[in-house]
């Protein structure tokens, strides 16, 4: 039987009939995955070859749903971006009709995760420049979304006494994983959270023992981090990328060209590889979490595959060269 997670009503911070919020909170939603290495388990499951965090494995929602009524837990919808790509726009649509309110910022291209992060962040940089964001990959599972965003929300509390730094949280599953970010933590610091010495993206399976005897934990990629650290960051360390969306980004056609002509960028091995002096972590306990990125870990969570038919595709693929939505936020409806 699939492993439905605990799911507890969302709390109303930033509802000023309920509370006043103590945080300027804003959450990116990172859904601009091709889902290629699960094509084929996915088409078993579902009878469509759609992205993981379009498909529902068992919650009654798309994994992109859950993403936001995770972060709801701390952020008021309507400050809830979601990064998808114009691949996928039918596919998004169709399920973030689920959560309307939300915003969607539609990339010309999925260019891997630094993009995906920075076009979204600059659209907060505009309206919020002291904001902080929380970072959440549609893609996960987690069984406790209550406690997993109290330790996020204990990140954003973290940096507004620390405001330079970029805050993850850290897993220990207590096996060796070498298809994920490690993070070793360094000295500590107050509330749990410590420096970091090292951080390894996708190390070779002979390293990752030594890591882990190390004390090492795998990176969630579940972060928070100041607005402006963000954009500093891949300004520093992937200046094309910043040159190229932020002398773009209010203009379609450029944004597409950009696109076009830059070589992806993963923020894991390009920023936060690179960036370990500003790098926090904190340990994440008493959560169950995974990321859904192979089928070994699909079935781990949501049970095996019950094959379906073949269906029809979900969606017409607009082509690359005519752009139909610039970068601006739009809502879903």
């Amino acid at each position: 039987m699939p492993r439905v997670p605990h799911r507890s009503q969302p709390s109303q911070v930033g509802n000023p009939a309920n509370a006043q919020p103590v945080r300027r909170l804003w959450a990116v939603i990172l859904a601009g995955g091709d889902g290629n290495r699960l094509r084929s388990e996915i088409v078993q499951r579902t009878g469509r070859s759609t992205p993981k965090q379009f498909c529902d494995f068992g919650a009654g929602v798309p994994l992109v749903v859950e993403a936001v009524h995770r972060a709801e837990r701390l952020v008021p919808r309507d400050r809830i971006l979601v990064s998808t790509s114009r691949r996928h726009r039918y596919e998004a649509q169709s399920a973030l009709a689920r959560v309307p309110g939300v915003r969607v910022i539609e990339q010309p291209a999925n260019a891997d995760t630094t993009p995906g992060l920075l076009l979204p962040a600059l659209s907060v940089l505009a309206e919020d420049p002291d904001a902080i964001l929380l970072v959440l990959p549609a893609d996960h599972f987690v069984d406790d979304d209550a406690r997993f965003m109290r330790a996020l929300g204990a990140a954003a509390d973290h940096l507004i006494a620390d405001p330079h730094h970029l805050g993850l949280l850290g897993v220990d599953l207590k096996r060796n994983e070498e298809d994920y970010g490690w993070v070793e933590p360094g000295q500590a610091h107050r509330d749990g959270w410590h420096t970091v010495l090292s951080f390894r993206e996708k190390p070779p399976a002979a390293e990752v023992p030594a890591l882990r005897a190390r004390g090492a934990l795998i990176n969630t990629f579940a972060m928070a981090v100041p607005v402006r650290i963000l954009t500093e960051l891949i300004a520093e360390h992937v200046p094309r990328w910043w040159k190229g969306i932020s002398e773009t980004h209010t203009d379609p056609g450029l944004l597409e060209y950009a696109y076009r002509i830059l070589r992806p960028s993963n923020f894991s091995t390009d920023v936060l590889h690179r960036a370990v002096g500003k790098l926090r972590v904190s340990r994440l306990e008493g959560v169950e979490w995974t990321d859904v990125g192979t089928p070994d870990r699909l079935t781990s969570v949501y049970g095996p595959a019950r094959p379906r038919p073949l269906l029809p595709s979900s969606g017409v693929i607009r082509p690359f060269s005519r752009p139909t939505v610039g970068p601006s936020l739009c809502r879903s409806s």
